[in-house]
C-alpha cells in the first residue's frame, strides 16, 4: 500500500507539472513574442545549449560553491554567537545591537562594500554570510529562550552535565525556531547571491551569465537560468536538512528515551 501511494505522489506531481506547462505554453501563444517571453520549448532548448558549453559547469559551481560556502559560515557563527549570546548576558548586550543592524542593512549596500573588500570572484560568499548570520543569530536567541523550562528544572534534578542538557535541551534542532530560521536564511542567500553577482556583472557565475542575457535580449536564456537556480536551491535544500535530519548527536550512548521516560514520570507523581 506504501509504494502505491508513493507512485500516486509521484504521478499527481507528474500531473501538476504538465498543468503548469500547459499554461506556460499557452501565455507564449497569447504574448506571441519572443523579445518579451519564452516558451516551454524555447526554455528547454536554450538550456540543452548551455548544458554543451564548458562556461556554464563553471558558472554553476562557483555560484554554488560561492553561496553553500557563505550560507555554512553564516549558519556555523550565527549558531555558536546565539548561544553565546543566551549563556552571557553581557555577550548578547553588546553583540545583539550589531546583530540587528545588519539585520536592516539593505542588500544593495552589503554588496558595494563587499566590491570594496575582496576580489569579485567571491561576492556570493561574502552576501550569503552577511545576510545569513543575522538571521540565524537571531532565531538561535529567540529559540533558546523560549527552552522547556520544565525540561531544565528535572535536567538539574537528575544533575545532567552540560553535554547531556545540549543533547536533550538545547540542541540546536531542538531549538524552537531555528529550523524555519535557517531555511529562511537559505532563501535570502540564494536571491541576493545571484542578484549581487549580476549587479557587479563580473568573473563566472550565474549572475554574470544572466547580465549578458539581459544584454542581449536572450529571454530563453534567462528562464533557463532561473530554472538551473530553483533546482541548485532546491538541491542544496535538501542535503543541508537531510544532514540536519540526521540528528548527529543523539547517535551516542546517551540514552534519549530514557530522559523524556524520566520526565513523564515525575509529571505522574506531582
Amino acid at each position: 500500500m506504501i509504494v502505491i501511494k508513493e507512485k500516486d505522489s509521484i504521478w499527481i506531481r507528474l500531473l501538476r507539472i504538465a498543468f503548469w506547462l500547459v499554461i506556460w505554453q499557452l501565455i507564449m501563444v497569447l504574448v506571441s513574442d519572443k523579445i518579451c517571453f519564452a516558451g516551454p520549448y524555447e526554455t528547454a532548448k536554450r538550456l540543452i545549449e548551455l548544458l554543451k558549453t564548458k562556461d556554464f559547469y563553471l558558472a554553476v559551481f562557483f555560484t554554488f560553491t560561492g553561496i553553500a560556502g557563505g550560507y555554512g559560515v553564516g549558519m556555523i557563527v550565527g549558531t555558536v554567537l546565539g548561544y553565546n549570546a543566551h549563556f552571557h548576558p553581557k555577550f548578547d548586550y553588546y553583540v545583539t545591537p550589531v546583530i540587528d543592524f545588519f539585520r536592516y542593512i539593505p542588500m544593495v549596500t552589503v554588496t558595494l562594500v563587499a566590491l570594496l573588500w575582496a576580489e569579485l570572484g567571491i561576492i556570493a560568499f561574502e552576501v550569503s554570510v552577511f545576510l545569513s548570520l543575522p538571521v540565524i543569530y537571531k532565531h538561535t536567541v529567540d529559540g533558546l529562550k523560549k527552552a522547556n523550562q520544565h525540561y531544565l528544572k528535572r535536567a538539574r534534578q537528575l544533575k545532567y552535565n552540560p553535554i547531556r542538557k545540549l543533547v536533550y535541551i538545547y540542541q540546536p534542532l531542538k531549538v524552537p525556531g531555528y529550523v524555519p530560521g535557517c531555511h529562511k536564511a537559505m532563501n535570502m542567500c540564494w536571491k541576493s547571491g545571484i542578484l549581487a553577482q549580476l549587479i557587479t556583472d563580473k568573473g563566472v557565475s550565474i549572475g554574470t551569465m544572466l547580465a549578458a542575457a539581459r544584454d542581449e535580449r536572450d529571454i530563453a536564456a534567462i528562464f533557463a537560468f532561473t530554472i538551473v537556480i530553483v533546482c541548485c536551491s532546491i538541491s542544496f535544500e535538501k542535503i543541508v536538512f537531510g544532514v540536519m535530519s540526521l540528528d548527529i548527536l543523539n547517535a551516542g550512548k546517551i540514552d534519549v528515551a530514557q530522559f523524556f521516560k524520566d520526565i513523564d514520570n515525575d509529571d505522574i507523581m506531582l
